[in-house]
């Protein structure tokens, strides 16, 4: 039950954040650097910590689709920036899950408990989202942009723009893991409910402000 609560807790949570996340830093205008790495490694920075705090299969997913519901406050709205954030998710799900049932199975044969390098995973989650997320895009989505642009900027983009999104990730995963720890005494100190609604009541506050900002502008 703690387990069931605790999972609800993070995908509420984390997900609204990352969803704010994405609408803010989406704003962000730079002349010369593209904005994905940088939503990137926020969206690895969320993931990374849900599941520090609550290690479900199949959490990640419930969580990017959370935060990908917050881009229908966009105007306009752009599918291929919700189905970015959609892949990012689904490239966690299915490396890191992967990845824990492969230990889960190796310690089993081994009688040992295998460490892991999660930093090493979220960055190489970040690569591989991009290579996906193109992928989808030009031949699923049928993106004009994409099908104009050819292979050469499908291959520029998932290299170039990936390798900047693995590279964010590292620091955005170990800022993940070292705050987690924090997280888990906080909730284990006053309880589930409390701690979620402690957090809510703040995030709702926040949340507010940045949609108004939104809409104002």
């Amino acid at each position: 039950m703690r387990t069931r609560r605790l999972m609800v807790t993070s995908i509420l949570l984390f997900g609204s954040l990352w969803g704010l996340a994405e609408l803010v830093l989406a704003r962000l205008n730079f002349s010369t650097i593209s904005t994905a790495p940088l939503l990137t490694a926020a969206g690895i920075f969320f993931l990374v910590l849900s599941r520090q705090v609550c290690d479900v299969p199949g959490s990640s997913l419930l969580l990017g689709a959370l935060a990908a519901g917050f881009k229908f406050l966009n105007q306009p709205f752009f599918g291929c920036q919700f189905a970015a954030v959609l892949v990012l998710a689904g490239t966690f799900e299915l490396l890191f899950t992967g990845y824990r049932l492969w230990e889960k199975n190796r310690a089993a044969q081994n009688n040992e408990r295998l460490g892991g390098i999660p930093i090493a995973r979220a960055a190489a989650v970040a690569f591989l989202s991009f290579s996906f997320f193109v992928l989808l895009a030009r031949f699923g989505l049928q993106n004009p942009f994409w099908i104009d642009g050819g292979l050469e900027k499908m291959v520029r983009f998932a290299v170039l723009e990936g390798s900047g999104a693995a590279l964010l990730a590292v620091p955005s995963a170990w800022a993940a893991l070292r705050l987690a720890p924090h997280l888990l005494a906080a909730e284990q100190s006053w309880g589930t409910a409390r701690w979620l609604a402690f957090r809510l009541a703040a995030l709702g506050s926040g949340a507010t402000g940045v949609v108004v900002a939104l809409t104002l502008r």
